[in-house]
């Protein structure tokens, strides 16, 4: 562990990859638990994250694209993944104390809360960072998520207008496939399928 954080902060690997002038932005890997926001270390990163922002904001960049909230099933700042995870992963960091996050040598959290207390703003300033990007991926997760709504509405509204039976018409919702079949057949393997009829069945 200490050959990889380094003999300072300045001397660890994850500074130097955030300031190596090829990245392009900070992945956070996220569950329901967010545990990674526990862990002061990672509150390191979040907090480079934030001046590189802020820094490239002022020179009037767009290089760094900042921190990119990624779960199981797929990458919120693009509007993917579960609306339901996404919401409660949004409920947990809205609550989340950032000075609170721990590390396994008590030399490296004093260390790197003092890093964050003698930035402007310090930890209200990084959690307004945090607070803004949650609710930046919150609001592109749910704009894919009514847009693939809509999507099943009007094809619905297409059939009963119609009255007439297509062919299997599929498209993704909250990361599942739905696929509406008027007729009744086709049931495909790993599909949740809409019969005319009004029920549902999956196939096995």
């Amino acid at each position: 562990v200490a050959e990889e954080v380094g003999a300072s902060w300045e001397a660890s690997s994850f500074y130097y990859a955030l300031r190596s002038g090829f990245c392009r932005g900070t992945a956070m890997i996220l569950d329901e638990d967010i545990k990674p926001l526990t862990r002061s270390w990672c509150l390191f990163e979040l907090l480079q994250t934030t001046l590189l922002s802020q820094e490239q904001e002022q020179r009037g960049e767009s290089t760094f694209k900042g921190l990119l909230l990624c779960t199981p099933t797929g990458v919120m700042n693009y509007g993917q993944g579960n609306i339901e995870l996404a919401v409660n992963i949004s409920k947990k960091l809205a609550t989340l104390r950032l000075q609170d996050a721990s590390a396994s040598v008590q030399a490296d959290k004093d260390m790197i809360d003092r890093l964050v207390c003698e930035q402007a703003g310090g930890f209200s300033e990084v959690n307004k960072y945090l607070i803004q990007a949650v609710s930046s991926a919150l609001q592109a997760t749910s704009k894919r998520f009514q847009k693939d709504l809509t999507q099943l509405q009007d094809n619905l509204t297409s059939q009963i207008t119609h009255g007439q039976p297509t062919p299997l018409s599929s498209t993704q919702l909250d990361g599942m496939t739905v696929t509406f079949d008027m007729t009744g057949q086709h049931l495909q393997e790993g599909e949740y399928v809409m019969s005319s009829a009004g029920s549902s069945h999956s196939s096995s």
